[in-house]
């Protein structure tokens, strides 16, 4: 009997230190819970269903522009919240829903009227009958990342809007150097036409009917201009087909010769009579022929001896490879131009716009050619360019 009483005592006293050692282990716990709930960076709270706040420790408290944790427990989240932006509906029907609520964004409004852009983490705590009792939460400061996405974006939308501008800018560009080339030939055949006109008898009536139809010619040239720079700004691809060089050079010469005697310029033709067809778009290659030889007979008109020479040649530079080249007689490339002759918005004429070379390559890259320039040896340059040849299965 005795025995059995001390048995008791000894159990008594076991599960008494058993209970004090886990209230220890408690306080232990509360206590570091209570430095980490105040030492904090990022905001925990808890607030009940009604929407009283029972607890928010310093950062929250401080996040939110408060003296204290008294003053913003004056709140009532139901009633007031945290500003027109704070959803407390949303909240309550998502953690009720799903028992928790992982990094919802929401923008709430600080005690001085300030926004304030937060992250929020929450679940719902509940009795053992699974009655709501109240939420606990972290709210992570996001107003600075907030801001500097807002800012980025708003770069983004400024690069944006001056790319617009300058594309526009550069087409409009494009359109007036492309369209003064067949325009200006217009120009030119309608002077003779004129003189042609005051004089008329059966030599100047041919005359003046090959006139008008490279007038034609020409006019049809710029409205096909305009089309492909429209397919261009849609992003349509290119219209290629097997072309013979050879004729396309040719063709070329026959619409700029009144223009060379204009600049007392001869142009000749040292055609590979063997070339194979490329396949090219037709206009975009004439743009570029066009181009090189006006270049190359500005540069050679006044030239030393009188006439100038101008040379366009065409020929293999290697396996596939069909290469043209337009040689003059005139000043030459000499030090900054010879580097920069390629780049946009860069010319040494006090009228030009410095475009023709910078689309002349792009149009030869698009084809996957090359155009470059070198001096000559005596005097004048040259600026030549490849194309590849067309597949056998493009020929006709």
């Amino acid at each position: 009997m005795g025995r059995s009483r001390r048995t008791r005592s000894a159990r008594k006293q076991d599960d008494t230190r058993r209970e004090l050692a886990a209230e220890k282990v408690q306080g232990a716990s509360e206590e570091r819970f209570r430095e980490m709930f105040d030492d904090a960076v990022v905001g925990f709270y808890r607030t009940t269903p009604d929407g009283r706040i029972l607890m928010a420790n310093p950062a929250l408290v401080q996040m939110l522009g408060y003296s204290s944790f008294e003053e913003l427990a004056q709140r009532n989240l139901e009633r007031e919240g945290f500003g027109p932006h704070y959803s407390r509906s949303e909240f309550k029907q998502r953690i009720h829903r799903h028992g928790k609520i992982l990094g919802m964004e929401a923008t709430w409004i600080k005690r001085d009227g300030t926004m304030l852009f937060v992250r929020e983490t929450a679940k719902l705590v509940c009795d053992g009958e699974g009655n709501p009792l109240y939420y606990e939460g972290m709210v992570e400061d996001n107003t600075d990342r907030r801001r500097a996405e807002e800012r980025a974006q708003r770069h983004l939308e400024q690069l944006a809007h001056l790319e617009r501008r300058y594309s526009m800018g550069e087409m409009v560009s494009v359109l007036a150097h492309e369209l003064n080339q067949p325009l200006g030939t217009v120009g030119n055949y309608a002077q003779v036409c004129r003189r042609r006109i005051r004089d008329l008898n059966e030599q100047n009536h041919n005359e003046l009917v090959e006139a008008v139809d490279q007038i034609i010619v020409q006019t049809e040239r710029a409205a096909e201009i305009i089309r492909r720079l429209r397919s261009f700004v849609r992003r349509v691809d290119a219209s290629r087909s097997t072309t013979d060089v050879n004729e396309l050079v040719r063709g070329m010469t026959v619409l700029l010769e009144i223009e060379a005697r204009l600049y007392d310029v001869h142009l000749e033709l040292a055609l590979d009579r063997s070339l194979p067809k490329a396949l090219v778009d037709r206009i975009q290659i004439e743009q570029v022929v066009s181009n090189l030889v006006r270049n190359a007979m500005e540069a050679t008109q006044g030239g030393p001896g009188g006439c100038g020479l101008v040379t366009i040649r065409t020929s293999m530079s290697g396996p596939g490879t069909i290469e043209v080249a337009v040689v003059d007689t005139g000043k030459g490339l000499e030090g900054e131009g010879a580097e920069r002759v390629f780049e946009p918005f860069y010319t040494t004429k006090s009228d030009g716009m410095g475009l023709g070379l910078s689309i002349s390559r792009s149009i030869i890259e698009a084809h996957g050619g090359r155009l470059e320039a070198e001096p000559n040896a005596d005097r004048g340059a040259t600026f030549r360019f490849t194309l590849p040849v067309g597949d056998a299965g493009d020929q006709p």
